[in-house]
């Protein structure tokens, strides 16, 4: 009587465990490629237009006196002007207001860049946003203002703070400062005080 001969399963086996330990192999990978994508897009700082800012020739700037200091307005203005900035008019600011610090830098959601700019010009100054629908800035001296910054100096502390200015499209707009009434009311002034510049 022939006898019939039992086949081995050990290849099989073999091949199963190969199969599995494969098989488990790239669902790690894959695991932990997507894992390592997801830590770095995780959530980070916004970046804010801020830390790009215009030349100073493309910032339109009115600059106010709020103390008792004769001439303030003025001076400022032309050295703000000497810096590049096209300063459209200087003058007082409204009676009723008294700016403590070194001056305050009043701006509409189109001058967000040419306030953070005007700022590096004005170490300590105040950002105040308000509802101006221009980019024109306004910038209101305190009793503690002294001076402007100068160009070298702003540079530094932009760079300092990796904040880059865009070229000059042109050449440097010379603008001759005029006397300028303030039109800004001490309640409209009041209210945008009460909204200070987010930062990161």
């Amino acid at each position: 009587m022939a006898q019939v001969s039992a086949r081995r399963p050990l290849p099989a086996l073999i091949f199963l465990l190969c199969l599995s330990l494969l098989t488990a192999l790239v669902w790690w990978r894959v695991i932990h490629r997507s894992g390592a994508g997801g830590a770095q897009a995780g959530p980070t700082c916004p970046s804010s237009t801020s830390n790009v800012v215009p030349p100073p020739s493309a910032v339109s700037v009115n600059i106010l006196n709020s103390t008792d200091r004769l001439h303030l307005a003025r001076s400022a203005a032309t050295a703000m002007s000497r810096r590049g900035f096209h300063v459209t008019g200087y003058g007082n600011d409204d009676p009723n207001v008294v700016v403590t610090g070194v001056a305050e830098i009043r701006y509409g959601s189109k001058g967000a860049q040419g306030a953070t700019l005007v700022s590096f010009y004005l170490p300590g100054a105040t950002r105040v946003p308000t509802q101006r629908p221009d980019s024109q800035i306004v910038v209101s001296l305190g009793t503690k203002y002294t001076s402007v910054a100068t160009t070298a100096q702003a540079q530094k502390a932009m760079a300092s703070q990796h904040v880059t200015q865009q070229p000059a499209s042109a050449g440097p707009l010379v603008a001759t400062p005029t006397t300028h009434t303030p039109t800004t009311s001490t309640a409209s002034r009041a209210s945008s005080a009460a909204s200070p510049t987010p930062s990161c």
